[in-house]
C-alpha cells in the first residue's frame, strides 16, 4: 500500500514542480527530462526524472516510518 500512495504524491509532485519551472528550466529534454502535452487545450509540463526521485524518496519515508 505503501507503494501507491508513494507513486501517487510523486505524479502529484512531479506535475507541480515541472508546472511551476517549466518556463525556466523544463524543455523538452533537458537535466530534469521534461515533456510538454496537451490536456484540455491546457498544456502541462512533466518530468520523469522528479516523478521517480520523488516517489523513491517518499517511498523510503513510508517504509521507515512504518519499521519504527
Amino acid at each position: 500500500m505503501s507503494l501507491v500512495k508513494s507513486v501517487a504524491a510523486g505524479a502529484a509532485i512531479s506535475l507541480l514542480i515541472a508546472n511551476v519551472m517549466h518556463q525556466e528550466a523544463v524543455s523538452e529534454g533537458g537535466v530534469l527530462g521534461g515533456t510538454h502535452f496537451t490536456v484540455l487545450d491546457q498544456r502541462v509540463a512533466w518530468s520523469w526524472t522528479i516523478f521517480v526521485i520523488a516517489t523513491v524518496v517518499i517511498w523510503l519515508l513510508f517504509k521507515a516510518v512504518d519499521a519504527g
